[in-house]
């Protein structure tokens, strides 16, 4: 039978009034021994040593930390354990709880907008500051009343089944510096009063089913590290020409498999410390920067699937600019417009390229013998281009070759042997 859970009895029970009666020692005791009774199944025994044999502050998951009640419960970390059941209410008597981790569990339950709201009296909580109830089975909706945790920092609802839309409420919450509810059926826009978070750094929300704009207000957010709003169905003309001025302590972005188009924002190479650049699957057009050869900690740029041209010399520097960028892992430019001959400086990147992906697209010419020098490539797409002459012995030279993409062109002549060099 479908256990039921309302997001207010798993959230709201995580805190009660100082003063109340209930909240003691005693009071924590029993409601671990509760939560314990509402697993159904423990596969690790990580709730054996919940039992009277010893002080429950010891008992595994458990933190005690407290410098003036140092028998209170702290935290409570049961992630990744294989728990089957439900979170007990008993939990809210946890009156000094200002973690929970109960990650990667099998924890089931609807959220109900049927069963209430917080009660006025939980808006005064402050103990709570990180919730982690990724990787669950959870559903129904995030409740619209969350920001009476007004302290909360991180927020972690991943990979679950929830779904309605992203409260505007949030906004409210302005400790937080982490939301997350990546991989879960959220549907609307993404609210921009999200925007109010100037200590955010931690952005992510995709893989799911947004639609609508990214609101200005996010390209704000000077503090963020990470946005990640990967596969949604975000419809953007084109992205802030400032976007790396504003957001210049960006690390990481990911927007593939969304609706936005324009060009590239040159100023993203304002953001130095850039490691990942995922803007494939969209309709981004015009030149890759030159100025992306300034991000010298760039490790991932995949802006496969777009319109991307580089069809003169001129729109081809950006592969002379690359070669400063000494941690590049991954370029990939999978089906866009990039045409004529592929420059012969594309053998100058970085010593630590592992996947070079140029097919279907219209190269032509030979392909350059300097490309031998990438000896760290694993992956090598040159497919479904208009490349000629023949495959020479440099072929046979990548000594970490996995996969090899050259069909599809216009290559003459016998395969040379050395290819069977390839591991």
């Amino acid at each position: 039978m479908k256990l039921i859970l309302h997001m207010w009895v798993i959230i709201a029970a995580l805190c009660c009034q100082p003063d109340n009666a209930t909240c003691s020692t005693e009071s924590d005791l029993l409601s671990l021994l509760d939560f314990k009774n509402s697993i159904t199944s423990d596969p690790h025994a990580v709730l054996a040593s919940w039992n009277y044999s010893i002080h429950f502050c010891e008992w595994e998951g458990v933190t005690c930390h407290n410098t003036k009640h140092p028998h209170r419960v702290t935290a409570l970390d049961l992630a990744n354990q294989g728990l089957l059941g439900h979170i007990s209410p008993s939990l809210g008597n946890l009156t000094f709880l200002t973690a929970l981790n109960l990650s990667r569990n099998g924890l089931i339950g609807e959220i109900h907008p049927r069963l209430g709201r917080i009660p006025n009296e939980l808006t005064n909580c402050t103990s709570l500051r990180a919730m982690d109830l990724s990787s669950n089975q959870l559903v129904g909706e995030i409740p619209v009343n969350i920001a009476s945790f007004s302290e909360l920092a991180s927020i972690d609802l991943s990979q679950n089944n929830i779904t309605g839309g992203i409260p505007s409420s949030l906004g409210n919450i302005s400790s937080l510096s982490e939301l997350i509810t990546t991989e879960n059926q959220l549907e609307g826009s993404i609210p921009g009063e999200l925007g109010r978070l100037h200590g955010l750094t931690l952005l992510a929300l995709g893989r799911n089913k947004l639609s609508g704009p990214i609101p200005q207000s996010i390209f704000n957010l000077s503090s963020l590290e990470i946005i990640s709003l990967e596969s949604n169905n975000l419809s953007v003309l084109y992205l802030p020409l400032d976007l790396g001025t504003s957001l210049h302590n960006l690390q990481r972005l990911y927007l593939d498999y969304n609706q936005i188009s324009g060009p590239i924002p040159p100023s993203l190479s304002n953001a130095t410390r850039f490691v990942d650049i995922d803007l494939s699957s969209n309709s981004f057009m015009g030149h890759v920067p030159t100025t992306l050869g300034g991000l010298r900690e760039l490790s991932w740029l995949n802006l496969e699937f777009n319109h991307i041209e580089a069809n003169d010399k001129q729109s081809w520097m950006f592969m002379d600019a690359l070669t400063n960028c000494s941690s590049l892992n991954v370029l990939a430019l999978f089906q866009n417009q990039l045409k004529g001959e592929l420059p012969s400086s594309v053998g100058n990147l970085s010593s630590r390229l592992q996947y070079l992906i140029l097919g279907q697209n219209e190269l032509s010419g030979s392909v350059p013998s300097s490309i031998s020098n990438l000896q760290g490539l694993t992956s090598l797409g040159l497919d479904s281009n208009n490349f000629d002459g023949t495959i020479v012995e440099w072929v046979g030279k990548f000594r970490y070759m996995e996969k090899l993409f050259l069909e599809n062109n216009r290559f003459v002549g016998p395969v040379p042997t050395s290819i069977g060099n390839l591991s």
